[in-house]
């Protein structure tokens, strides 16, 4: 037996050791504040710039040459009677926009508050998405009862307000994907667990 057999401190020969060392257990970090913050942040920044843009053409729609002659002033003056509300509620949009840009950024980073956030985020936008496709109906339907006397009777005036009913519709349905999903998303037991540990 060699010496490198022995231990130095007490003569005794070195014993393999029989059991095997604890494996290291590193932590796997979830990928979908990730994703979800990047397709926030996405949205919010498309969103703002769409909204704002919004908010410009409904300061000006009275410059803008979209309607034959003998329907522009009524029409003009319909969607005027509507200005402040149109504009209000595009300058909430934006707002909200921005908001969900903050908050995809504080999702990434795994920030505790940006839960919150969201779900605040969420019934607002909800909320506002509502308003707003309500509004937009009650125009379109208001200047379809004025071009009636206008319309051909092969495009009946009734055909006009259910194609902006359906497109209501649509702005809801597009309007409450994201805040719907995040409400649902925020809700799971395990979700809620996890986003108790973050900072």
């Amino acid at each position: 037996m060699s010496t490198h057999d022995f231990n130095p401190a007490d003569g005794a020969p070195r014993v393999p050791p029989t059991q095997p060392s604890p494996p290291v257990v590193r932590e796997v970090r979830s990928s979908w504040p990730a994703v979800i913050g990047a397709i926030a942040v996405v949205m919010g920044a498309i969103g703002s710039l769409v909204w704002l843009g919004t908010t410009i053409v409904y300061l000006r729609i009275d410059r803008i040459p979209s309607y034959p002659t003998h329907l522009r002033t009524r029409a003009m003056r319909i969607a005027s009677e509507y200005t402040t509300w149109n504009v209000a509620l595009s300058l909430t949009l934006a707002g909200l926009a921005i908001l969900l840009l903050a908050i995809g950024m504080s999702l990434i980073r795994r920030r505790r508050r940006s839960v919150a956030a969201a779900r605040l985020w969420a019934a607002l936008k909800i909320v506002t998405v509502l308003i707003y496709a309500n509004l937009q109906y009650q125009i379109a339907w208001t200047q379809t009862q004025v071009a009636a006397p206008y319309t051909s009777p092969k495009t009946p005036a009734e055909w006009n307000s259910a194609i902006g009913g359906v497109t209501a519709a649509g702005s809801i349905l597009w309007g409450w994907a994201l805040p719907v999903f995040l409400l649902i998303w925020f809700a799971g037991r395990k979700i809620r667990a996890e986003t108790l540990n973050w900072s």
